[in-house]
């Protein structure tokens, strides 16, 4: 494997200098090419390789479950040709396992924000509620239904895209589809108040404005590096592909997403109320 050693975690530029700072975390053998740590050699440049993808770094037993999950998140921003240009089919087991726990943290710190801003403005009423067993029961059936929710809606995007992919002539891969759906909840994690304090210890503080910043912005791209690469479309069939299946999404998933906001709701509002 061709290799060179540089922190993990640290991608940026060739360009920008060095400081005191880039020498605070030890440092780790990763692909010249990919960046990935866990790669076994990167065939990415190989005519015939890109199903012979890098291993992400969460399916690598090599490293730390923190590290792992961190790093593959951080990745799916800043290296989407990498990631999901190279998505192949696989297990399903560990991309739900870290789309879930993905969500998991970012919906938990975004509600634990919420709480806290909702304590400043009426902590009485909070008081109540927090100490009403009823309430914390619903909030905590709630809150799982919010991050099973998320974690299904990447799902079924990557389902309903590989079905906008067969239906331009290309055999669909739904499970190549439901990998690069789940994978994409890195995303959510890296834009919430967790992958912000997750960037801060790993990255530190100059870098977390930056990582948020290709957060937000990757999706178009990952997508076109997924079909056009890891599918192998042209640019015709790519926005076919992509048109079916947004409308597909659009028609399904958002009924799906305001059916479960609606139950959600009428199960929090007895909770509220209930004095």
């Amino acid at each position: 494997m061709t290799a060179r050693r540089e922190d993990a975690f640290d991608l940026r530029s060739k360009d920008e200098p060095l400081s005191s700072d880039d020498f605070e975390i030890p440092p780790s053998i990763v692909c010249a090419i990919c960046g990935l740590s866990s790669c076994d050699g990167c065939s990415i440049h190989n005519e015939e390789a890109l199903d012979t993808s890098c291993q992400l770094p969460w399916e690598s037993p090599q490293l730390g479950v923190l590290t792992r999950f961190f790093e593959t998140a951080h990745l799916s921003a800043t290296q989407p040709e990498q990631v999901f240009g190279t998505m192949a089919a696989g297990s399903i087991r560990l991309p739900l396992s870290f789309g879930l726990l993905a969500e998991s943290l970012a919906v938990g710190s975004f509600s634990a924000l919420w709480l806290t801003a909702f304590y400043w403005f009426f902590p009485q009423f909070t008081q109540n509620l927090l100490s009403t067993p009823l309430a914390l029961t619903l909030a905590f059936i709630i809150l799982s239904g919010l991050i099973v929710c998320v974690v299904a809606i990447h799902l079924l995007w990557g389902v309903f895209l590989e079905w906008g992919v067969g239906r331009v002539g290309v055999k669909a891969s739904y499970n190549q589809g439901m990998r690069f759906g789940l994978y994409a909840c890195g995303w959510d994690l890296l834009a919430s108040p967790a992958g912000v304090l997750l960037s801060g210890i790993y990255l530190g503080p100059r870098q977390i404005k930056k990582l948020i910043s290709s957060s937000i912005q990757v999706p178009r791209r990952a997508l076109h590096f997924y079909l056009s690469l890891a599918r192998s479309l042209n640019e015709q069939d790519e926005r076919h592909a992509l048109r079916a299946g947004l409308w597909l999404f659009g028609a399904w998933g958002v009924t799906f997403s305001l059916a479960l906001f609606v139950l959600l709701l009428g199960l929090w509002l007895p909770g509220v109320f209930w004095q």
